[in-house]
């Protein structure tokens, strides 16, 4: 079954560097609304580049948005509140897979995020 996946990044406006900390996917059937998302469990790597990542505030945000995102129409949300050259945020474009929806964000996980 078609589906798509995008990477979640986090980085340095200032710098243009940005590290992966989240995939999401979806199947392309519009019957199918499901989002499916994993997430960087070690967070070393991320904080080493931009330092203390992890305080109240992006915690808020990771725990009340992002990882909510179950459907496409609020990943599509996101997408679009995250588009903007002053986001810490940035989602990728969209790619085609081949792979069911509920298995590529694990399985595109191993390739993307990096612990």
């Amino acid at each position: 079954m078609p589906s798509q996946y995008v990477v979640l990044q986090y980085g340095n406006v200032m710098t243009g560097e940005y590290l992966n900390i989240a995939v999401y996917s979806y199947d392309m059937d519009e019957e199918k609304p499901k989002v499916y998302s994993k997430f960087l469990e070690n967070w070393a790597r991320v904080n080493a580049a931009f330092g203390g990542v992890r305080d109240g505030i992006f915690e808020d945000i990771l725990d009340h948005w992002l990882k909510k995102i179950e459907t496409k129409e609020a990943l599509k949300e996101a997408i679009k509140n995250s588009n903007s050259p002053y986001s810490s945020l940035l989602f990728t474009e969209p790619r085609a897979s081949l792979t069911a929806g509920e298995t590529l964000a694990e399985e595109m996980a191993k390739t993307f995020l990096v612990e």
